[in-house]
């Protein structure tokens, strides 16, 4: 406890000024972080690695966001701009008709897209992590990477699910 007013504001004019560090800290080391997030997914579908007997495919695109196909479903990243200067970022797993008509009632429906939304945040070791806010979790890069083949696999398999009930064409 301090023992004065004094060491008290001297406490907080510290925590204040950190805090203003680590916002710069994220600021700039966000965005970095979210092209090595990619790298990683990415290096993961060009390694081969499937599932399913299916391949996961990557698809990087100037013009629209990157994602991450397994057969009919997609992890699609999202770059939201920033908020607050710090970048606001997500992703969505949802899954596509394979046919014209397949999402339709009489059809059933498909899977609810699931979205992640992501937090930069700083790590123990002083980089930059993500807190997924849907899993109540904080990744680094490499481990958030692994988390989204796991959630588009575990999709794939609901996505697939859906899909066999549906009448043939």
């Amino acid at each position: 406890m301090p023992d004065s007013f004094d060491d008290f504001e001297e406490i907080d004019s510290c925590y204040r000024s950190t805090e203003e560090q680590n916002r710069r800290n994220l600021a700039k080391n966000a965005k970095p972080e979210w092209h090595q997030l990619k790298c990683f997914v990415s290096r993961l579908a060009v390694e081969g690695n499937g599932y399913d007997g299916h391949k996961f495919e990557w698809s990087a695109s100037p013009s629209r966001s990157d994602s991450l196909k397994l057969k009919n479903v997609t992890a699609t990243f999202l770059d939201e701009g920033e908020r607050d200067g710090i970048l606001n970022c997500s992703l969505q797993f949802a899954g596509t008709p394979t046919r014209r008509g397949d999402a339709g009632p009489a059809n059933g429906s498909l899977p609810a897209p699931v979205e992640w939304f992501l937090r930069p945040v700083l790590l123990d070791n002083g980089g930059v992590g993500w807190f997924v806010c849907e899993l109540g979790q904080t990744f680094s890069s490499a481990e958030l990477a692994e988390e989204i083949i796991k959630q588009l696999s575990s999709c794939y398999k609901a996505y697939e699910k859906v899909h066999k009930r549906w009448p043939a064409a």
